[in-house]
């Protein structure tokens, strides 16, 4: 019989059957206290226990964001209907096969992409079951965006008794993966063997995990898809955060107190005040709020601490798709794996994702396109989708999946993609499953 309930450090959940019952979901379980109130521009804190039973068969809302124009690309890809929304939004969901809580199976935590101002863990094309019928539990997760999530002062950091502000969705990433290594046994899951992987802002969030101190043993294996030179290739000082926080103050004419009792929407209407505004002065989109280097949560940016080695010793697999931006020398893919094998570190095994997606007025892989592939939910895609894109799906939701179980992507009736080596630099090409080399 599947497990149905499980017991967290918080108080007892109940889960819901999957669309194949042997597999449960557990929808919108709390992971923090809501970052609300005296919570903003808080660190995240553990939820309030419970009594009884807590029901998790609704995904909780997600993080306070703009609401797209029904006619936007990746509206129509990805978000058909508006999903609800609230400030409090620390809320995660687990697929597990487990019939009971002794099982260990392999964990991938998913971090979701949306440039740190969009996006949420259950948008429709993430779904766990195709990860459930692999032997593999699926956590996604929702974290603060926007100013809710990043926005830096002098006076917060002041406060702070760290002597840092901003980075609270970092440390909201962090705290998932700490209730994942607490509690995840409860749903059948293997602490000890957690893959932590995103894609665009989300992949730009695990090479700062992967980078940062206070994330060290929480997972063991990663996976970066499309981070690589997706928007500002260097993170922001902490002192540059702050100069944003204070010129937000003055254009808004609110200062930090002020900015703390806005009503939720208000606050958010901020963020695009603040982006707009700097467009308008410097001339260029930058991802004006994402982690910043503060020496507490990030002790270095990922393009001074990956080169020099002072990221996580794990296996990796990184890659990009066709008409992602042209990468920064310092996250290209290959420049990853020749870095690795510089600093005698595991081999990195490195993707290409060049599959012509059906329906495409401009044929080719455009930017989050895999994502329908690697979580296998390719019916649930408005496109004309024929046979090879299911066969493709289900090689790459093997690949990643085998990854998460053993730091190697190959498996039994699969192509093999070796690892990006002196010997054999390769780029595995997700297409026809041919392969590539330098």
């Amino acid at each position: 019989m599947a497990l149905r309930i499980a017991d967290t450090h918080a108080g007892r959940v109940e889960g819901i059957p999957c669309g194949n019952p042997s597999f449960t979901v557990f929808k919108g379980v709390p992971y923090a206290a809501p970052p609300v109130g005296p919570l903003r521009f808080r660190p995240p804190e553990p939820p309030a226990p419970w009594a009884g039973v807590k029901k998790c068969d609704t995904f909780g809302p997600m993080a306070m964001q703009g609401v797209s124009n029904p006619g936007d690309f990746y509206q129509k890809e990805f978000f058909p209907v508006n999903l609800p929304m609230s400030e409090d939004c620390l809320y995660l969901n687990i697929w597990t096969p487990a019939q009971n809580g002794n099982e260990k199976y392999p964990v991938m935590l998913w971090i979701h992409g949306g440039a740190y101002v969009a996006g949420c863990g259950y948008e429709m094309e993430f779904d766990g079951e195709a990860f459930c019928k692999r032997g593999v539990i699926l956590v996604t997760i929702n974290y603060r965006l926007g100013m809710f999530g990043y926005f830096a002062h002098r006076e917060l950091s002041q406060e702070s008794g760290k002597g840092v502000s901003g980075n609270y969705g970092l440390l909201d990433q962090i705290f998932a993966l700490k209730w994942v290594k607490d509690n995840i046994h409860a749903f059948g899951g293997d602490a000890d063997n957690v893959t932590v992987f995103g894609q665009s802002a989300g992949g730009g969030s695990v090479q700062s995990l992967i980078c940062s101190t206070l994330a060290k043993g929480l997972f063991h294996k990663a996976i970066v898809q499309s981070a690589a030179g997706i928007g500002t290739p260097d993170n922001d000082s902490l002192a540059e955060a702050e100069n944003l926080g204070a010129e937000i103050c003055e254009i808004s004419s609110h200062d930090v107190a002020a900015l703390k009792s806005l009503p939720a929407h208000s606050l958010y209407e901020l963020t695009g005040t603040a982006i707009g505004h700097r467009i308008k002065k410097e001339g260029s989109f930058k991802l004006w709020f994402s982690p910043n280097v503060d020496g507490y949560v990030l002790p270095k940016s990922p393009v001074a601490a990956i080169p020099a080695g002072e990221h996580m010793d794990i296996p990796y697999m990184i890659g990009t798709v066709e008409k992602d931006h042209e990468p920064h020398k310092a996250f290209c893919p290959v420049n990853w794996g020749k870095n690795h094998i510089r600093l005698g570190r595991k081999p990195v095994y490195i993707y290409h994702f060049n599959h012509d997606i059906p329906g495409n007025d401009n044929p080719g892989a455009f930017h989050s396109g895999e994502l329908w592939y690697i979580f296998g939910t390719l019916a649930r895609c408005h496109r004309p989708m024929g046979a090879g894109d299911y066969q493709l799906s289900l090689q790459m939701t093997d690949y990643w999946t085998n990854f998460a179980k053993q730091g190697n992507p190959n498996g039994e009736g699969l192509p093999l993609w070796q690892a990006y080596t002196a010997e054999s630099p390769e780029i595995y090409e997700l297409n026809s499953c041919s392969k590539k080399h330098e």
